[in-house]
């Protein structure tokens, strides 16, 4: 329940047949992180391992159907909102900040907000739970009713939100069509901060969601304190590129394994998965 219930704002990808798609809103059945294989949820966070796992006999083909995506940081104050005391409540902060920013964003863009203040925020990719670091490392619940603790008084406090904005396209093809995007969204961004609408729609969801965010009641982006990067083309390659170079080689090796074991499909993925952490953990 924790993984479903912490962890269910955050863009997977998945199978649709005939390649592979991003999305945020699952079923309450579903859950991203399931282990072991005949059970295995079919969520990824990343298209090279949906296209890995899911369709191992074209991964080529499925890299080229599926949608690409670019990245930028950002970051920004919010006013009158005290520093989380524990990991619970920097997800809760986190998750609700979030959804604000998707929210006047809109279209394919979508938030993940990796620091509230001096609390950093990240998941365990095996289990899929929240894991933070900086002020809180190590600590976990704080109320057991699902609300953030009161902390009092928040007049005078400063806290800064920071993290990653990620825009998948469908439609784009080249590096200009991607550089549009990107600048786009920072401009969006950037407009929603100073016009104030960011805080509108952060406040907006925290009187909605169940239960509410009250930390958040009272706050509002500082409209002066947007900063974000230049984002990541994936069409583009310079010296310090994150993304946008691929290569491409071959080759073969043996492998001690007895194949009688792969018995299932499933089986097939999970062991193709297996190779490929194992090959790309020694690169």
């Amino acid at each position: 329940r924790i993984t479903q219930c912490m962890a269910n704002e955050h863009p997977m990808y998945y199978s649709t047949g005939s390649a592979c798609d991003v999305k945020v809103e699952f079923e309450d059945w579903e859950s991203k992180y399931t282990p072991g294989s005949w059970d295995a949820s079919g969520l990824y966070d990343t298209m090279e391992e949906c296209c890995i796992a899911e369709f191992w006999f074209d991964i080529d083909g499925c890299l080229g159907d599926s949608p690409r995506d670019t990245t930028f940081e950002f970051s920004f104050d919010i006013a009158q909102l005290h520093e989380p005391t524990n990991c619970q409540d920097a997800d809760i902060f986190a998750n609700a900040i979030g959804v604000g920013i998707d929210n006047v964003l809109g279209g394919t863009s979508t938030a993940e907000v990796q620091s509230v203040g001096c609390a950093t925020i990240s998941r365990n990719y095996d289990t899929g739970n929240p894991e933070c670091g900086g002020c809180i490392s190590g600590t976990f619940i704080g109320d057991y009713d699902g609300r953030a603790v009161n902390l009092g008084d928040a007049t005078g406090i400063v806290t800064t939100i920071s993290g990653i904005i990620t825009t998948t396209s469908t439609t784009c093809s080249d590096a200009a069509c991607f550089e549009e995007l990107i600048n786009s969204a920072i401009d969006k961004f950037s407009t929603s901060v100073t016009d104030e609408s960011l805080t509108d729609a952060i406040i907006a969801w925290a009187y909605e969601r169940l239960p509410p965010v009250k930390q958040l009641w009272d706050t509002w982006v500082v409209t002066t304190s947007f900063d974000s990067s230049t984002g990541t083309n994936p069409f583009t390659i310079t010296a310090d590129s994150t993304s946008g170079l691929e290569v491409t080689v071959g080759g073969s090796f043996d492998i001690n394994f007895d194949f009688t074991q792969v018995t299932t499909v499933a089986d097939l993925k999970l062991l193709a998965t297996y190779f490929m952490n194992a090959i790309t953990s020694t690169l």
